[in-house]
């Protein structure tokens, strides 16, 4: 899959996870992508385990950050995602939902890409219809 089509995923399983497609606040991007991210890092950890779920979440944020810097707020450790920091940081720059939505499935697409190439499409598609 390109890049493009792992956006459109993620775009899929947040508003699924949501409920809705509007993105009407931050908070509101924040929760459907925080879900889907959690989620996301559970299914790695049992693939390859905390260890490696953290080796490519803080891959998948060092790329995603070239072209949405706010991403590096994010904090990556073998126990898990921690968004505090990037919450703080968009409320102290001024939040654009449509912004932290954009940003977050680049995030999204980026991760699904590195797992891609990683453990190959034939592992990662599936996981998809699980999210």
């Amino acid at each position: 899959m390109k890049d493009s089509d792992w956006v459109e995923e993620c775009r899929r399983l947040a508003v699924r996870a949501q409920g809705a497609e509007s993105i009407s606040s931050c908070s509101v991007a924040m929760d459907m992508h925080e879900k889907l991210l959690r989620t996301i890092w559970s299914f790695d950890v049992v693939l390859v385990g905390q260890g490696g779920a953290a080796a490519i979440f803080k891959r998948a944020i060092n790329e995603a950050q070239k072209t949405c810097h706010s991403l590096g707020h994010i904090k990556v450790s073998r126990g898990g995602l921690d968004f505090d920091a990037f919450i703080k940081h968009i409320d102290e720059t001024g939040c654009a939902p449509d912004e932290v939505h954009r940003d977050l499935l680049c995030l999204c697409g980026v991760i699904f890409d590195i797992e891609s190439n990683l453990v190959g499409e034939t592992l990662t598609k599936p996981k998809l219809g699980k999210l």
